[in-house]
């Protein structure tokens, strides 16, 4: 039987934060980071209070939100042109 090493935290920490890249908003500046571990999911972490966005910030009233299109274009445009490469990092 062999026992199974448990990671130490830099190797964690390596696994939750390896492969972001900061995107800025092309319609508020907001900046959040951003990985793509593959074609089809997208990780997005916000480093500041989801209300300093302009959208969001009238959804924190209670009323649901879907998330902000302008971020999710500027996202978008970011991995179109390379700049959040798919993929583990």
């Amino acid at each position: 039987m062999t026992t199974r090493e448990r990671p130490s935290w830099t190797d964690r920490d390596d696994q939750l934060h390896a492969g972001f890249r900061d995107v800025a908003c092309r319609y508020c500046g907001v900046t959040v980071l951003v990985r793509k571990m593959s074609a089809k999911q997208t990780s997005v972490q916000w480093t500041t209070d989801t209300t300093d966005c302009p959208n969001l910030r009238h959804a924190a009233d209670g009323t649901p939100g879907e998330g902000c299109p302008e971020l999710r274009a500027s996202v978008l445009a970011a991995v179109e042109a390379g700049l959040v490469p798919p993929g583990p990092a």
